[in-house]
């Protein structure tokens, strides 16, 4: 468990530059970050956002890649100036928010703390063990986000609401709430960060990886929400202040007139008119103020589905690569498939794989919710009308290279499946990294791209049947562990084609 740990720092100003911008000494010896500005408000929340929107917007067109790779590149980081060239760090999905914050607050000359949170990924009672007043002092910029990255963890976030020690505290979803910059925590053990919120209320976040890698995703059924006593949903940062006698200050719950206990914890969601729906609708509904074209939607939908399976391809083929497949299958599963150390972290898909299925039931939950609530969308046809479109786009990004997945089999022969391929094989394809390609992309005897020579090796067959009911997980309990046999004995139907063709 990586503890977190309160600093506040300040940035001195050299010579003519001025103190509302203050630039760093990054590649010096001793780095001063001299508070310029004693507290967080209104003004510089705002520069906070529209700093997120940009380094978002553009990091979705390609831009970068890795966190620091978009902190080192202009076009990205409005606040870049030539020392940030040499700066270096690592951000996973929990401390690409903080290291935001971070650079951020150091180059406003922002007062900025991390706590300290006892507890792990999946624990129970995480709490906040109160703040140190102490200065920490770094020499370089480079160390401070190194810093950051050894304290920080998915835990830190597991937090009760009334836990008042946190930098970030459970919010309503309104307008003004849920903007660039906004966390959502899902407990499962992932943090991304908003960076644009549509008129039609759809929600653009960032994330970070384990590999170092950023991403960029639409909020859908596939991102979990868990618990309030977990932390879980969207949250918003505490305001931070220094006294002039340079103790810390931490703004409380009252303090926030977004804060709620309650709000994203309902047990039935209002969307209104007299209708009932998820979640996910409900935030929907709640940060819309124009009605969406669904056509649209559906389409970006799809295309998210595309996107997050091509960062599949790349991790079954990391363990391909690294030979993990040709190993004998090790006599037990970790303790908990989604959460483990050494190989099994670095190359197993588990959370790849209900993050897939999520998403397909976010498209299932997407297509039955629109064609029977017609009128709260931009569409003037009928149901039946809305359905039939569905079924002609659907039919169309299938044949279309950006939903086309290619994979190499054993013996090194290209395989193609398209997004009708893989619905079919939703619950076949394998998490482990020790079996063959073919496994890991679901085939089956019988299938073309079935090698039964390089699958059926020693007792692999036999483990891919028992941990059947482990590939039905959709739906997560955060920090479970996950014995052989647990997970759902039946699948939860989400075949798309098979809605698609039923009529209404």
């Amino acid at each position: 468990m990586r503890h977190s740990h309160v600093f506040l720092l300040g940035l001195s100003c050299l010579g003519a530059v001025s103190c509302k911008n203050p630039v760093s000494t990054m590649g010096s010896d001793t780095l001063v970050w001299k508070i310029s500005k004693p507290a967080w408000d209104a003004e510089a929340e705002k520069q906070f956002s529209a700093w997120v929107n940009h380094f978002a917007t553009v990091r979705a067109t390609g831009a970068c890649e890795s966190f620091i790779d978009c902190v080192r590149n202009p076009k990205v980081n409005s606040l870049y100036d030539d020392r940030d060239a040499s700066l270096n760090a690592y951000a996973d999905c929990a401390d690409f928010p903080m290291q935001m914050r971070t650079y951020f607050s150091f180059k406003k000359g922002l007062p900025f703390a991390l706590a300290d949170v006892s507890g792990d990924r999946y624990t129970a009672g995480n709490h906040t063990t109160g703040r140190n007043s102490r200065q920490e002092s770094f020499k370089t910029m480079n160390s401070l986000f190194t810093w950051v990255t050894n304290q920080v963890a998915s835990g830190f976030y597991r937090t009760s609401p009334e836990d008042e020690g946190t930098d970030t505290y459970p919010i309503d979803v309104r307008i003004d709430s849920v903007k660039p910059g906004t966390i959502f925590y899902d407990p499962n053990g992932h943090v991304l960060m908003v960076y644009q919120v549509d008129p039609t209320g759809a929600i653009h976040m960032m994330d970070g990886n384990t590999e170092g890698k950023t991403g960029i995703k639409i909020f859908s059924e596939a991102i979990e929400r868990g618990t309030g006593s977990q932390g879980g949903g969207f949250r918003n940062w505490r305001k931070t202040s220094v006294s002039p006698k340079g103790d810390y200050i931490r703004s409380k719950n009252a303090e926030h007139s977004d804060f709620s206990v309650t709000a994203q914890y309902q047990s039935t969601f209002d969307l209104g008119g007299g209708v009932t729906g998820t979640y996910y609708q409900w935030v929907k509904s709640r940060l819309a103020t124009v009605k969406s074209n669904p056509i649209e939607e559906f389409d970006t939908d799809v295309k998210q589905i595309c996107s997050y399976v091509s960062v599949r391809l790349g991790s079954v083929d990391g363990a391909i690569k690294a030979g993990i497949n040709n190993q004998p299958h090790p006599d037990s599963l970790p303790p908990n498939i989604f959460g483990a150390t050494g190989d099994w972290e670095s190359y197993a898909t588990a959370s790849r794989d209900v993050i897939v299925r999520g998403y397909y039931r976010s498209l299932n939950s997407f297509i039955k919710y629109s064609t029977h609530n017609v009128q709260k969308y931009e569409y003037s046809g009928s149901p039946q009308q809305l359905l039939a479109e569905y079924q002609q786009h659907w039919a169309n990004l299938n044949a279309t290279s950006e939903c086309q997945f290619t994979y190499k089999g054993s013996d090194g022969s290209p395989h193609v499946l398209t997004l009708n391929d893989l619905n079919d094989r939703l619950y076949d394809i394998s998490f482990d990294p020790y079996f063959c390609p073919e496994l890991r992309w679901g085939s089956q005897p019988g299938r073309a791209d079935w090698n039964e020579r390089a699958c059926n090796q020693g007792n692999k067959m036999d483990w891919y049947a028992r941990e059947s009911s482990l590939r039905n997980i959709v739906e997560r309990e955060p920090g479970a562990n996950t014995p052989l046999g647990s997970g759902p004995q039946t699948q939860m139907d989400l075949s798309v084609q098979k809605l698609l063709s039923s009529g209404l």
